[in-house]
């Protein structure tokens, strides 16, 4: 038989009414005990206070109306069109949320300002505690951030700090984003509010506009340029080679050839007739008999004498220099002939590359005209479509709050409910306590003799005896 000895729980019995003696002990105290609750919740309370300054929120609200931002855009100088498709309303509404509380339009919105501007204490050096803290987190992460620059550092700290005091609401219907920024100085507030969404409207114009025109500006520049080249090396050509016009130099060339040919040919006709008229005057000569023989240069020559043979002899000469100027003549013509036949063909080259520098110039000029008109064309409809596109506008001007937020109210508010809350339970679990003594006092008391009894039996209670 298994049986359970009373007497075992003493040890857990003499602990419970320990314990209930202690509690019983400070239920007693229960008003000094909740005044300290309390007093100690309120000075925690009033140093939070002194550490949270009252900051001031601006706000403001943008209307973003539906637009085909988020739609493909034709090519330029192309008459295709395209199907405009519709956009879920939070796919656009959180598009342009991203945008605004992107770290580009944050930071440049803090650029302008000035870091230090916002938050004075964001330049200098963390403290003991938060270096320490700083570096813990830096030893589990395996990576720390040492910043010595105090320009930078003041940057991160004030962009960390404006992701925590700004907040953009989208709202889960309309189409009103709601923007809020927290700060001790209400102006810099307001002033932070509008430079961030000027930031904003730069950066989204810098991300929807269409980039055809820039690529269309930089066609035509590339143009521009080498239609200046073409020019230069125009001018360059006609002046190195005093060309004015190539037409004119052609027909005086082949006039000074063509009377160069007529020359030539008169030249042609004077040796054939002098050449002719000396063979006479030889064969007349010839006829004459000698009338002595005479040695010249080793070699016999037959001396014809007398007045006839005198003069045909002069005349034989006469024609012989005649004959030899013609001829010279004739060198002379036919040198000069292919001296402009050179410069024929040296005019004919350099017409070809004129009129290849011409053709150039042109075509470039061409080119030009239309690439400045296709851009131009470009501009205006991209200048109207903007206009038009400006989808996201502002409801109301930004204007510094006259209010500071509820910020200290709502953690005095916190800091009294506690304290009410910490000192009433304590009071109410006193008052509990003191209840429960009371009531245990008032009941008879039983006493119970140890014995051994077996599991599955009744406890027996002496009966009074009367």
């Amino acid at each position: 038989m298994n049986y359970f000895d009373i007497s075992a729980n003493r040890r857990f019995s003499m602990n419970y009414a320990t314990i209930r003696s202690r509690i019983h002990h400070v239920s007693k105290h229960s008003f000094a005990v909740a005044a300290f609750i309390f007093a100690s919740i309120v000075i925690v309370t009033l140093v939070a206070l002194e550490r949270t300054p009252a900051k001031f929120r601006t706000t403001a609200k943008l209307l973003v109306l539906l637009s085909d931002d988020y739609a493909a855009r034709p090519v330029a100088g192309s008459g295709a069109t395209f199907l405009q498709t519709a956009m879920d309303r939070d796919a656009y509404m959180s598009a342009e949320s991203d945008i605004l509380v992107s770290d580009v339009v944050i930071d440049q919105a803090i650029s302008v300002i000035g870091a230090e501007v916002l938050y004075p204490d964001a330049g200098k050096a963390p403290g003991l505690i938060k270096s320490a803290l700083q570096y813990i987190a830096g030893s589990i992460y395996g990576f720390r951030l040492q910043e010595n620059d105090p320009a930078k550092r003041a940057s991160i700290n004030a962009h960390g700090a404006v992701v925590k005091s700004l907040q953009v609401d989208i709202g889960r219907s309309g189409n009103v984003i709601t923007v809020s920024y927290d700060n001790p100085d209400r102006h810099i507030s307001a002033k932070f509010v509008s430079t961030l969404i000027e930031a904003y409207f730069a950066r989204r114009s810098s991300l929807f506009a269409d980039d055809q025109s820039i690529v269309l500006a930089q066609q035509v520049e590339a143009k521009g340029k080498e239609l200046e080249t073409a020019r230069a090396s125009l001018t360059e050509f006609q002046q190195a080679y005093a060309i004015s016009d190539f037409a004119l130099q052609r027909e005086l060339l082949l006039k000074q050839l063509a009377i160069m040919k007529q020359d030539f040919q008169a030249s042609e006709v004077d040796e054939a007739e002098a050449r002719a008229r000396r063979d006479t005057v030889l064969e007349q000569l010839n006829a004459l008999p000698p009338d002595f023989v005479r040695q010249v240069n080793g070699a016999k020559v037959d001396v014809r004498s007398g007045n006839i043979a005198t003069e045909l002899q002069q005349e034989s000469n006469k024609l012989g220099q005649a004959l030899s100027a013609a001829r010279v003549r004739q060198q002379g013509l036919q040198d000069r002939t292919a001296k402009i036949h050179a410069e024929l063909q040296t005019l004919n080259e350099h017409e070809g590359q004129l009129n290849d520098l011409k053709l150039r110039q042109d075509v470039l000029e061409r080119q030009y005209a239309q690439g400045l008109q296709a851009l131009n064309e470009r501009k205006s409809v991209e200048a109207v479509a903007q206009t038009w596109r400006s989808n996201v506008k502002m409801l109301d001007k930004v204007q510094a709050p006259t209010k500071p937020t509820s910020q200290r109210m709502l953690i005095a508010a916190t800091g009294i409910m506690l304290a009410l809350f910490g000192a009433g339970a304590v009071l109410a679990l006193g008052w509990f306590f003191d209840a429960r003594k009371r009531d245990e006092n008032d009941l008879p008391l039983a006493t119970v003799k140890p014995a051994r009894m077996r599991f599955g039996e009744g406890v027996t209670h002496p009966k009074n005896e009367s």
